[in-house]
């Protein structure tokens, strides 16, 4: 069974990817695992909670689809709850700021196309969500059951 650090880490450096292209920082990773130690609304639930997790952390490409899915059809689930944390973290991480503070050029027809393209891969993204993540939905129940201690 892994531990519960390197599965931390391992949710750290793929929904990392997923946010930012990059590799979380040795700062960012101590963060990420330090915020669970203190924050109890960031446990795994058990059900479709923890499998959300488990889905997302698979790879970068599947953490799309799991939050272009919890986006809409499971928006306080604890997957967007360490979405939102990591996120929170890089913003603060000095090797995230040549992400963060990218300014891509090609003025409004770019814009428009980026647009469209992004809208595009959030509708696939639902989609195969969907197809993957409504069935265990609602097998394993919409709600979240807390996780006792």
């Amino acid at each position: 069974m892994i531990s519960d650090e390197k599965r931390l880490r391992r949710e750290c450096e793929v929904f990392s990817r997923y946010l930012s292209g990059l590799a979380p920082d040795a700062y960012a990773l101590n963060k990420y695992c330090d915020a669970h130690q203190r924050v109890r609304a960031l446990h795994v639930a058990a059900g479709f909670d923890r499998f959300l997790v488990r889905f997302a952390i698979a790879n970068p490409t599947l953490t799309r689809v799991a939050d272009s899915y919890a986006r809409l059809l499971a928006p306080t689930s604890t997957f967007r709850k360490k979405l939102v944390l990591l996120l929170a973290i890089l913003e603060s991480s000095a090797s995230s700021q040549r992400f963060l503070e990218h300014v891509d050029g090609g003025g409004k027809l770019w814009l428009g196309v980026a647009a469209l393209a992004n809208g595009g891969i959030f509708a696939v993204s639902l989609l195969l969500g969907a197809v993957v993540l409504f069935p265990a939905q609602l097998a394993l129940g919409f709600g979240s059951t807390p996780v006792e201690n």
